[in-house]
Parts: C-alpha cells; sequence; structure tokens
C-alpha cells in the first residue's frame, strides 16, 4: 500500500535494517574466510571462535527491548548501529587478529540482532493498524534484501581488491544505518542501561 511506502519512519527502518543486516551477513561469510585462510582453522574451530559474537548479539537483543521503550527505538537503534561500525572498522583495520576478527563480528551480530528487535516494533508502532501487516511485510522484505545484498559486496569486491578491503567497504552499512537514523545520544542509552 501507498501509506505504506509513503512512510519515511517505516521506510527509514526498513532500509536501516536492510544495511545492518548486510552488513552481518558480509562479516558472517568473510570473517570465517579470513579465519581459514589466515590461520589455517577447521570450521569447528571457527565456529567456537564465534561463539561470542553470537552470544553478544543475543543478549544486546534483549537489552534492547527493556532499553528501547525508555530512549527510543530509533535511538536505541542507531546506537547500536554505532557499534557495529565500531566493530568493522576494528576488523577491517586487523584483518588479520583473531581478536578483532571476533569483535568485528561481534559487533555486526549486536547491530543486526539488537536494531531488528527495535526497529521491528517502530514499525508495528507507527504502521495504522490496517496496513500493519503489509508494513511488516514490507520491513521484513528490504531487510532480507540486505541479507542478499552483504555477502553479494564481499563476493564481489574480494575478488578485485582482496577479502580484507571488502571487509573495509561493510562499514558503509552501519554508516548508511547512522545515516538514515541519526546519531544517537550517547547518554540517554547510558542512563537508561543503569537504570
Amino acid at each position: 500500500p501507498r501509506e505504506v511506502i509513503a512512510n519515511g519512519r517505516i521506510m527509514r527502518a526498513a532500509v536501516a535494517t536492510l544495511a545492518l543486516l548486510g552488513t552481518y551477513f558480509a562479516m558472517l561469510l568473510a570473517v570465517p574466510e579470513l579465519l581459514a585462510a589466515e590461520r589455517r582453522w577447521s570450521p569447528l574451530q571457527i565456529g567456537l571462535a564465534l561463539l561470542p559474537a553470537a552470544a553478544a548479539g543475543a543478549v544486546a537483543s534483549q537489552i534492547t527491548g527493556r532499553v528501547a521503550p525508555t530512549v527510543g527505538r530509533g535511538r536505541t537503534a542507531s546506537s547500536v548501529a554505532l557499534v557495529a561500525l565500531a566493530g568493522v572498522a576494528v576488523a577491517s583495520a586487523s584483518p588479520t587478529s583473531v581478536v578483532a576478527l571476533v569483535v568485528g563480528m561481534s559487533g555486526a551480530s549486536i547491530g543486526f540482532a539488537a536494531s531488528q528487535a527495535a526497529l521491528v516494533d517502530e514499525v508495528a508502532d507507527v504502521a495504522p493498524a490496517r496496513v500493519q501487516g503489509a508494513a511488516l511485510g514490507v520491513f521484513n522484505m528490504v531487510a532480507c534484501v540486505g541479507g542478499s545484498m552483504g555477502p553479494a559486496v564481499i563476493g564481489g569486491l574480494s575478488g578485485v581488491v582482496g577479502l580484507p578491503v571488502a571487509v573495509a567497504a561493510t562499514t558503509l552499512g552501519p554508516l548508511g544505518a547512522l545515516a538514515l537514523l541519526g546519531l544517537p545520544r550517547l547518554r540517554q542509552v547510558s542512563e537508561a542501561l543503569s537504570d
């Protein structure tokens, strides 16, 4: 429906989620490849090394449920987009370091999982009841496009400029999300976490 597509808050939330899911899936492809190439690790070793990233995303999405109503869903999502940006930047700066790669994967995991928790509620709240289902469908469809774009960026760029540079390019996802959502007011987020 036109009122879903024309709603700036719904579409900003959807495109920000596209950017953060794209970043997460890009890192999910790139980090294991880097660990296998640089360290010659097995899939089991790589999976075990990335467990903290999965846990970080799960914990962050739970915290988001508590913080977002107080701080605001958009501000919460922009805060975790900033975490994603920092994590991916760390991985980009040191793509041969296991710690840096796990930090990068953790940042991407937090960015996607927590923003999804905040922004899906934002869309549900903003959409008029008669088109709420359609709004959530558009939101999810746009997000899934990001899930396809992230690995495509890694795959396309890594053959041309190398995998480490392709990882650096994924910082554009969280930057785009921040441009759409605005910079967070970190003091409000900090106060909400301490309550």
